[in-house]
């Protein structure tokens, strides 16, 4: 994540390794921003639609017109029709925005266009590259959903090196010994080049987010499902809050309809029926017990994004919502806007 001067801080990731961000970054080129926006008086549907791309810019993401539809930051549902007329005949919009290929940017930061056309082709690389290594997450035992979060989900890596974020759903009481497991199995993998991070491991009786803002409700919507397509709904349905920040998504989207249910291999399978009882409750609470050892000490109520616990372990230490969330807020001030979750 960028620091208030702009520089790259590091955090250490619940895999053994350093990172950089985690994939999504705040702009590099905050200081670019315009602010003469600040002084247009806008219509409520004209206003959403700043804000979606103001948003959007702070990953350096120049959404597609239906994308920005699809996320649009408004109070309540917009249909297609009037989205699409008060983005063609707004003359504010048209002064504040700047359009090519069907994708949308902040005037003056026309260089997200290009920057779009490489991450959708790094994207496409590291999409191919990491889907053979998914299907081992699957495979596990007591996984019952695999999905891609973060950068990837966005198509909009920095790099074809970029780390692939996963959130694993796994069966109650067995989220510390699925992490022991997927240890091993990213430092393998990572021998073919690509860097998984499954940072995100919750039981499936703890499928609520505790965490409900705007930060984590893109993180929810954006959610790809890799395995585990009944889960995956289950997990939408408890996140019905998602539309309150997000009026105009469609949970479950229509990316995971492809995805199939988490199967069990032969040897999965053995080894869910011997750790299928108190054995395994003992051993996770063993693993729980000695991993604690090497990870950061348990957060406080100043550190919500990260969880560590018997049934949500979420290893987001730095909190790169909050930084997210407050450069979004400083954008909306700086563009005369209202948040429309306030």
């Amino acid at each position: 994540m960028a620091g208030k001067d702009g520089k790259k801080t590091r955090r250490q990731s619940l895999w053994g390794h350093t990172t950089i961000g985690g994939g999504f970054l705040l702009s590099d080129f905050t200081d670019d921003m315009p602010s003469s926006a600040g002084q247009i008086l806008m219509t409520g549907k004209e206003s959403a639609i700043l804000r979606t791309i103001l948003y959007a810019d702070i990953f350096q993401h120049a959404p597609t017109v239906q994308q920005c539809h699809e996320f649009l930051l408004t109070s309540a549902p917009c249909a297609y029709e009037t989205f699409l007329a008060t983005l063609n005949s707004s003359t504010d919009l048209r002064s504040a925005l700047a359009r090519r290929n069907g994708c949308l940017a902040i005037v003056g930061r026309e260089c997200l266009f290009e920057l779009r056309q490489q991450r959708d082709q790094d994207a496409a690389g590291l999409w191919r590259r990491a889907r053979r290594g998914m299907r081992y997450f699957a495979a596990l035992p007591f996984v019952r959903m695999v999905a891609v979060s973060g950068a990837l989900a966005m198509n909009s890596p920095r790099s074809t090196l970029d780390d692939v974020d996963l959130l694993l759903v796994t069966r109650p009481g067995r989220v510390w010994i699925v992490r022991t497991v997927c240890v091993q199995l990213v430092r393998a993998l990572n021998l073919s080049g690509v860097r998984f991070c499954p940072n995100y491991l919750l039981s499936e009786d703890a499928l609520v987010q505790r965490r409900r803002d705007l930060f984590t409700a893109h993180e929810v919507a954006h959610l790809i499902p890799m395995a585990g397509w009944h889960t995956y709904r289950r997990f939408c349905l408890a996140n019905e809050w998602v539309s309150g920040f997000l009026p105009n998504v469609r949970l479950p989207r229509q990316a995971g309809l492809q995805c199939g249910d988490a199967r069990d291999g032969l040897v999965a399978r053995a080894v869910s029926r011997l750790l299928g009882g108190r054995a395994g409750d003992a051993l996770d609470r063993w693993r729980e017990r000695r991993e604690r050892r090497w990870l950061p000490p348990e957060p406080g109520r100043s550190d919500p994004a990260a969880e560590l616990g018997r049934h949500v372990l979420k290893g987001h230490f730095d909190d790169h919502g909050s930084g997210i969330l407050r450069e979004y807020a400083a954008r909306l001030k700086r563009f005369g806007l209202e948040d429309h979750t306030a």
